[in-house]
């Protein structure tokens, strides 16, 4: 069966979506089998795209129908070797022929080269969106587009230019040389730790493993740590008076 390569390029209002696609098919294949492989290859459903070919052959799904071409060949419609389909979508944005990081990529790639081309390597918000084209999809801002990358931009506001918001200006970010640091001055390794030497100090008011008695804080023990030695009572204090009588007065 004599096959063909085609090529099916994705335009969106002038706007190219991608990269073509390149294809093989069979000249006696039918019309909605073109359909079906192109939407099982790019993931897009059937009745969102048109087909558009010379001389002036649009073909849009329609149900399944084709344009009452359905069961016409690849070969009968017109289409032969080498041939550049055009594919749209039915309204703008329908779908996205690439991830939304492919147009992120080439966007931020594209700003980087315009920065690049400028002597001073910096230009203005303004003058970056007058170099370059920002796709469609990317519903955002530019310079809300311009700070999801901070390792790669960097923007600064100039407010001496008499205007209430500033002029921002993008710079490109160098990266930083790698420098290796050496300490000049070392902790000593011999001075004691004032934590240790503190719970050191401390009472213990744990149980001892032992006898099992709790020791008070600044009690005397015994030498075979078996419990608490009592201290003998303070003498009382005694004291004459004027006729030569002795009177207890108290205990120190």
């Amino acid at each position: 069966m004599p096959t063909i390569t085609i090529t099916v390029s994705p335009i969106d209002r002038g706007w190219s979506m991608g990269d073509p696609l390149e294809l093989e098919v069979d000249t006696t294949n039918r019309m909605d089998f073109l359909f079906k492989l192109i939407a099982k290859q790019k993931k897009i459903p059937k009745s969102r795209f048109v087909l558009k070919f010379p001389p002036s052959i649009e073909l849009r799904w329609d149900k399944g129908l084709v344009g009452n071409k359905a069961p016409w060949s690849i070969r009968r419609c017109g289409i032969y070797q080498g041939l550049n389909i055009i594919i749209e979508p039915s309204f703008p944005l329908a779908w996205l022929w690439e991830p939304i990081q492919y147009y992120e990529d080439s966007y931020m790639d594209e700003c980087v080269e315009v920065i690049k081309g400028n002597p001073d390597e910096q230009l203005s918000l303004q003058e970056i969106a007058l170099s370059t084209f920002k796709p469609p999809p990317l519903f955002m801002t530019l310079r809300c587009f311009l700070r999801k990358y901070p390792e790669i931009f960097q923007m600064e506001i100039n407010q001496n230019n008499n205007s209430g918001a500033g002029l921002v200006i993008v710079r490109l970010n160098k990266p930083i040389e790698n420098h290796t640091f050496t300490p000049t001055h070392t902790m000593s390794s011999s001075r004691p730790s004032t934590s240790t030497s503190r719970a050191s100090s401390r009472p213990s008011s744990r149980p001892s493993s032992r006898s099992g008695i709790i020791s008070p804080p600044h009690s005397d023990h015994d030498d075979n740590n078996s419990g608490i030695v009592a201290k003998p009572p303070n003498p009382p204090v005694l004291r004459k008076n004027l006729t030569g009588t002795t009177h207890i007065v108290g205990v120190i």
